[in-house]
């Protein structure tokens, strides 16, 4: 358990900085697709780093020219400590997340299991009684109301529709399984909510591109802004963040050469990611090693491990060839002790 806590740490390094390079540099960008890629490949990277480096760090230990990083302890030695406690904290945290999760989509599978099904220009469409909920979708299921159904059935569609064409269920599948991972970071939970804005960007520019008037769309959204809220598991069309759903829809993108190079950032801060990862100090509460006191190379491990040829051997106090050992019998040794060092070894005899 504390491994595993010690590897949501090392995801939480990389997911803060790239989220922060992400919301500084690229969230208000009005390219939806390329902003989708770059979230979902900081959650790739986040996850993938941490192990990709340690396994980096075994293979490079096979060649005695190069240092094994190792553990130490100098750095924050009462936080080592009582990483077992604070881990037990994370998993209580993680639990509470997980059943949060469960309950949201029981109340999703209730909510459709309770609806009449019809058949609309080859999709399923799930109709609820409950005049308050809001239209969604999940999978490749699109659930609205009954009223809904009656009167704004075709551009819910075109927004729902969207959703599904660029499969967004499967993205809250992921991004949904990090918030749980690293419920402690806020950068776990600011990530989900920008991977949402961004899919409403998408089922928003989607719908328009059907031939729906931006205005009249864009009045329909208003007026549905009232309805009921639903599981974050899901993708619903009232999302918040409505006035800046509306603000992209009538901003023109802008595609500059230097606005593309903002797209290299992330790299900066995968880079940076890498750095903080190797610090040292960092190691020495991320790494889920045996404690040693100091970094050790190839040979003094090797030698570490190697037998102890080379240690001087004492028979009582004094100083014995290895020959003579053929001369001490089996039954007459009381005890042998090795130096912690491996270079003497003492034999005490029962004289």
């Amino acid at each position: 358990m504390t491994s595993l806590f010690q590897y949501t740490l090392s995801v939480s390094i990389p997911l803060f900085i790239l989220w922060v390079i992400y919301k500084w540099a690229l969230a208000s960008e009005k390219q939806f697709e390329a902003n989708r890629f770059v979230l979902l490949c900081i959650y790739i990277t986040s996850l993938a780093l941490p192990p990709a480096i340690n396994l980096y760090s075994q293979w490079t230990a096979h060649d005695g020219s190069t240092a094994i990083p190792t553990i130490a302890l100098s750095g924050s030695p009462a936080l080592l400590q009582h990483l077992p406690i604070i881990a037990m904290i994370w998993l209580i945290g993680a639990t509470v997340a997980t059943v949060v999760t469960i309950l949201e989509i029981t109340r999703v599978s209730r909510t459709i299991s309770g609806c009449r099904r019809v058949e609309l220009d080859g999709k399923t469409i799930y109709l609820s009684k409950e005049k308050g909920l809001s239209p969604f979708s999940i999978g490749g299921m699109i659930v609205m109301n009954e009223t809904d159904y009656r009167d704004s059935r075709e551009t819910i569609l075109n927004h729902e529709y969207g959703h599904i064409m660029h499969r967004h269920s499967a993205d809250m599948i992921l991004a949904q399984a990090v918030a749980i991972l690293c419920w402690y970071n806020p950068a776990a939970w600011l990530m989900r909510s920008e991977l949402k804005s961004v899919h409403e960007y998408q089922a928003d520019n989607y719908t328009l591109n059907q031939g729906c008037d931006a205005r009249s769309y864009q009045l329909f959204l208003i007026k549905k802004a009232a309805g009921s809220k639903f599981p974050s598991i899901a993708n619903n069309l009232n999302h918040s963040k409505l006035r800046k759903r509306i603000a992209m829809m009538n901003r023109t993108a802008d595609w500059r050469a230097w606005r593309k190079s903002l797209y290299a950032l992330p790299l900066a801060g995968v880079l940076l990611g890498i750095t903080t990862l190797n610090n040292p100090e960092v190691k020495s509460i991320l790494t889920p090693a045996t404690p040693t006191t100091a970094t050790t190379t190839a040979t003094e491990k090797e030698q570490r491990l190697s037998p102890i040829d080379d240690a001087k051997i004492y028979i009582d106090g004094t100083e014995m060839d290895r020959n003579d050992l053929n001369n001490v019998a089996p039954s007459e040794i009381k005890s042998i002790t090795i130096s912690k060092d491996r270079n003497r070894i003492d034999i005490h005899t029962n004289e």
